[in-house]
């Protein structure tokens, strides 16, 4: 029996995504492991010295742009868990991402 017990699969929304946990799903399953996904990007900012008009509005646009790459990045790992037959459970956590990272593995 291996020694390996946890895969850690980082993903964003990018196309690349679907394979990554693909091959972390095929490879936690050749190991009797366990998989765990998770959302990895850089929150988007909306800079300084800005008006509180156009911070509001930053704001908002920053809101609508993660919500599409949540949905983006949710609709790959599912094409990837329909692809192994995995159940694949993404996490968002927030949060610094190293300890983040570190803490969800």
């Amino acid at each position: 029996m291996s020694e390996l017990r946890n895969v850690l699969v980082l993903v964003n929304d990018s196309p690349r995504s679907r394979a990554v946990a693909t091959l972390g799903a095929r490879l936690a399953a050749d190991h009797q492991a366990e998989v765990a996904v998770l959302y990895a990007a850089t929150a988007a900012t909306i800079g300084a010295y800005v008006t509180p008009e156009a911070a509001s509005l930053g704001l908002q646009m920053q809101a609508e742009a993660d919500a599409a790459r949540r949905e983006r990045v949710t609709a790959r790992v599912a094409e990837a868990a329909q692809a192994t037959g995995a159940p694949l459970q993404l996490r968002f956590p927030g949060g610094v991402p190293l300890p983040t990272g570190v803490q969800q593995a």
